[in-house]
């Protein structure tokens, strides 16, 4: 007897749909963690015992979105709130707009080329104080206002 898609608790395309998440939340956290493909694989290989996110199954990648946010990983919940150095970042920036130092409100070419993060807000308080330094010393040439 067939069972009907109400009576079935997930179906096959909602578990599909599922794992497809999981797997594109693993590859947001591998480019926010700035991993390149072979350290990578070796943390899905030390996590949960693959070397591909296609292998695993729902248990698995739930763990290993797990040890990705142990590592530093900020899903998109958590990411959205800004860091005080992250603040400091986009505020120095956004004055050398003012300015017409810059030609884009955003800053996060600047901060990949100085740092390899996609963003301010993945920077640790380490990371940002050199972009916020050299932010502030190319305020004081070009006559932006800083602090």
């Amino acid at each position: 007897m067939a069972r009907s898609p109400a009576s079935v608790p997930f179906s096959e395309e909602a578990m599909r749909g599922r794992l497809r998440a999981l797997r594109a939340k693993a590859h947001i956290a591998k480019k926010q963690l700035g991993m390149d493909d072979e350290d990578y694989r070796s943390f899905l290989l030390r996590s949960c015992g693959h070397q591909s996110t296609r292998s695993m199954n729902t248990v698995e990648l739930v763990r290993l979105i797990e040890a990705f946010k142990a590592a530093g990983f900020k899903d998109s919940k958590s990411a959205k709130t800004r860091t005080p150095h992250a603040r400091k970042v986009w505020a120095l920036w956004l004055a050398l707009y003012d300015a017409g130092a810059v030609k884009t409100k955003s800053c996060r070419a600047f901060v990949k080329r100085m740092t390899g993060k996609d963003d301010p807000d993945f920077l640790s308080p380490e990371e940002a104080r050199p972009v916020i330094e050299a932010l502030k010393s190319w305020g004081r040439r070009d006559g932006a206002e800083s602090d």
